[in-house]
């Protein structure tokens, strides 16, 4: 379950990445989009701590 959660994170953490970089290209929308990837990067880090927890 653990290697499952880090795995989703992962990918979360890759997904982020490529929509925050895109929208560095249009400078207007950068800052939006980077809010709400922080805010489901923490969303997705904190789901994924416990239920790394949980199978511990």
């Amino acid at each position: 379950m653990r290697t499952g959660a880090l795995t989703a994170v992962a990918q979360w953490q890759a997904v982020v990445e490529f929509v925050v970089r895109r929208a560095h290209r249009r400078r207007r929308s950068a800052l939006s989009v980077q809010g709400a990837a922080t805010r489901s990067m923490i969303f997705s880090t904190s789901a994924g701590a416990s239920s790394a927890r949980r199978s511990s």
